[in-house]
C-alpha cells in the first residue's frame, strides 16, 4: 500500500459508515452429564421462547431482497442446505429476538461514548454442546477511524482482562446501556470474589460482563447461579470475542490516508495510538503478506478500492466508494459483508469452537480413564465428531475464486487444520486406550475361563478313571466296604484319582513352562492347591471309612 508523505493521524481520518458482528462461542460445561448434550439441549429448547427467542428465518438473507439469491448461489450446496435448512435439521436449531431489532446500545468508553444500532441478535444451538451468538451492530452516526479503533478493541471484551484500579477494567467499556438499561462493569473486588467462591462442585470460571449475559439469557453461565434443570455453559476463549469489522470510508483520498501503522492496528484490532507502528515495524511488516488480502485493494491498473485482513479473532473489510456518487461499497460490498462474509466466518467460528470442545470432552474424559461409563461416554463423542464432522465441517465452501482465497486465509489464521489434527489425534489415542482396556478384559475373562477348566477337567478326567473297570473299587479291594461304608470309599477313591489327575496337569504344566512356552503363572500354585486337597481328602474319607467298618 503506498503511503502520503505526511502521516495522517486517525483522529482525523472520518468514517462514512461502521458497523461490526461478533461471534461469542460457548461450550456446555458437561457435556457427557445428564443424559448427554442432546437431553441437555432439549431442555433449553423449552425455554428459549419465555426470554423472547423466536425461531430465526431460514431465507437466505436478514433483509430479503435482490442479494438473497447472490448470497445463496454463492455456497455450495451442502453448505447452503447447513445455512438455510435448519428447521429439516435436529442438530442444529437457530433463533432470533425481533424485539431487540433497532434498540440502542451505547459503550461507555474512557474515551467517550458510542452508540450503536443493534441489527441482528441470533442464537444458534447445536446439540453436539455448542452455541454460538450473534450481534450485529451499526453505529448510530459518523466517527472517525480513532473511535472506531477504540471499539472495535474495548467493545468485544468478554471480562476484563486487568483494572487501571478498583473500579475502572483496561481495554474494556465502564459500561453499557442496552434497550434503556445501564449495565455497569464489576469492579475488580467483585470480579475476584466471584471467582473465589464458585458454584458447589464447579470450578472457578470468569464472569462474563453483565450486557453479554443479559443478550445470553436464558443460558446459564458457568459460575452464575443455575437455573434448575437448564444446561450450564462455559465461555471458551480469552476475554476476546471474536469480531469483524467493516469501514467505511468517504472517498478513496480518506482510504489512502491511513497510516501504516493504523493498518497494522486495524488489523490486530488495536486501540488507536500515536506512534507510528503499534509495535515493532520490522516484526509487523514480516507479517502484512498473510496478515492482508490485496485482491481489490487500489492500484494503478484498477479503480477498486478495498482491503481485508485476516487475524484469527479479526476480520476487517475496509474501503471506500469509487466513484463516491455509487456507493457500491457501502451498498453492495456491505451487503457482502453481512451475508457472504459473515456466513463465511461464522462457519469457521463454529469449527473453532467445537474443536476445543470434543477437545475438553476428551480431556475430561482421559482424567478418569478406569470409571465405568468411560467407554460409553468416549463412543458417544465420537458419535458427536463423526456427526460433526460430515455435517458442518466445510474446509470449502465456495467456488468462486475469492471466496475460496478468502477462506483460505481466515483458516489459516485460526489454524483449525492443525486443531483439527491435535482433535484427531486425542480421539484416536484414547480409542486406543479404550480398545487396549478392552483387550485387557477380555484376556482377563479367557484367564478365568482356563482357570475353570483347570479345575474342573482333571476332575472330568478323575470320574472317568473311576467308572473304569480296571480300577473299580480299587481301594475296596484294600478294604471291602460295607454298605454303611459304600459311598465313602467310592468319594475316597473320587478323591484319590483326582489328585492323581490334578498331578498329571501339574507335570505337564510344569513341562511347557520349561519348554519355553506361555502359560498362565496362576495355574501352578491352582493345581499345587488342588493335589494337596484332594490327596487330604481321599485319605480322610479312607479313614473314616475304615473307622466305620470297624
Amino acid at each position: 500500500m503506498t503511503q502520503p508523505n505526511e502521516v495522517t493521524p486517525s483522529t482525523a481520518i472520518p468514517l462514512s459508515q461502521f458497523r461490526q458482528i461478533l461471534h461469542l462461542p460457548l461450550s456446555l460445561l458437561d457435556p457427557d452429564q445428564a443424559g448427554g448434550p442432546e437431553a441437555q439441549m432439549r431442555r433449553l429448547l423449552k425455554q428459549m421462547a419465555a426470554h423472547g427467542w423466536a425461531p430465526a428465518r431460514t431465507t437466505f438473507n436478514d433483509e430479503p431482497g435482490p442479494h438473497s439469491y447472490e448470497e445463496a448461489a454463492y455456497f455450495h450446496d451442502f453448505v447452503r442446505d447447513f445455512l438455510y435448512a435448519k428447521d429439516r435439521d435436529n442438530q442444529h436449531y437457530s433463533f432470533c429476538r425481533p424485539d431487540m431489532i433497532d434498540q440502542e446500545m451505547v459503550f461507555h468508553l474512557g474515551s467517550g461514548d458510542v452508540a450503536c444500532t443493534i441489527k441482528t441478535l441470533e442464537i444458534d444451538l447445536f446439540t453436539f454442546g455448542v452455541a454460538i451468538l450473534t450481534l450485529e451492530l451499526v453505529a448510530a452516526a459518523p466517527m472517525t477511524l480513532a473511535r472506531a479503533l477504540d471499539l472495535i478493541d474495548h467493545g468485544r471484551r468478554a471480562f476484563p482482562g486487568f483494572w487501571y484500579d478498583d473500579t475502572t477494567p483496561g481495554l474494556c467499556p465502564r459500561a453499557v446501556t442496552l434497550g434503556g438499561t445501564r449495565h455497569e462493569a464489576e469492579s475488580r473486588t467483585e470480579h475476584v470474589a466471584h471467582l473465589k467462591a464458585p458454584q458447589p462442585d464447579e470450578k472457578p470460571a470468569l464472569r462474563l460482563f453483565p450486557w453479554w449475559r443479559s443478550l445470553l439469557a436464558p443460558l446459564c453461565l458457568q459460575g452464575e447461579k443455575r437455573e434448575s434443570g437448564l444446561p450450564v455453559w462455559r465461555h471458551v476463549l480469552d476475554e476476546r470475542i471474536p469480531v469483524m469489522s467493516f469501514l467505511a470510508l468517504p472517498d478513496k483520498a480518506a482510504f489512502d490516508s491511513i497510516s501504516e501503522g493504523d493498518w497494522f492496528r486495524i488489523a490486530a484490532a488495536d486501540g488507536a495510538g500515536k506512534d507510528p507502528m503499534p509495535f515493532n515495524g520490522p516484526f509487523l511488516r514480516a507479517q502484512a503478506e498473510t496478515l492482508f488480502y490485496d485482491r481489490h485493494a487500489p492500484c494503478d491498473d484498477s479503480t477498486s478500492c478495498t482491503r481485508h485482513s485476516f487475524a484469527g479473532y479479526h476480520y476487517a473489510l475496509v474501503g471506500a466508494n469509487i466513484p463516491p456518487p455509487d456507493n457500491f461499497f457501502e451498498n453492495v460490498i456491505q451487503t457482502h459483508f453481512r451475508s457472504h462474509y459473515r456466513r463465511m466466518n461464522f462457519i469457521a467460528q463454529l469449527e473453532f469452537a467445537a474443536l476445543l470442545t470434543f477437545s475438553r470432552r476428551v480431556t475430561d474424559l482421559a482424567i478418569t480413564p478406569d470409571a465405568p461409563d468411560f467407554r460409553d461416554k468416549l463412543l458417544r463423542v465420537r458419535k458427536d465428531f463423526l456427526s460433526f464432522t460430515h455435517r458442518f465441517l466445510f474446509t470449502d465452501v465456495s467456488n468462486h475464486l475469492q471466496a475460496r482465497e478468502m477462506n483460505t486465509r481466515l483458516r489459516a489464521s485460526m489454524n483449525l487444520d492443525g486443531l483439527r489434527a491435535d482433535v484427531e489425534a486425542e480421539l484416536s489415542a484414547a480409542s486406543d486406550f479404550a480398545l487396549a482396556e478392552e483387550q485387557r478384559d477380555m484376556g482377563r475373562s479367557q484367564e478365568a475361563l482356563t482357570r475353570f477348566a483347570t479345575l474342573f477337567l482333571p476332575a472330568t478326567l478323575a470320574t472317568g478313571f473311576a467308572g473304569m473297570n480296571i480300577v473299580a473299587d480299587f481301594l475296596g479291594q484294600i478294604a471291602p466296604a460295607s454298605p454303611r461304608t459304600a459311598w465313602l470309599w467310592g468319594l475316597a477313591e473320587l478323591m484319590f484319582w483326582a489328585a492323581i489327575a490334578y498331578g498329571i496337569g501339574l507335570f505337564v504344566q510344569g513341562l511347557i513352562r520349561r519348554k519355553g512356552i506361555d502359560s498362565p503363572d496362576s495355574i501352578g500354585p491352582l493345581l499345587r492347591r488342588a493335589v494337596s486337597w484332594t490327596g487330604f481328602c481321599a485319605l480322610v474319607c479312607a479313614l473314616l471309612a475304615v473307622a466305620l467298618k470297624g
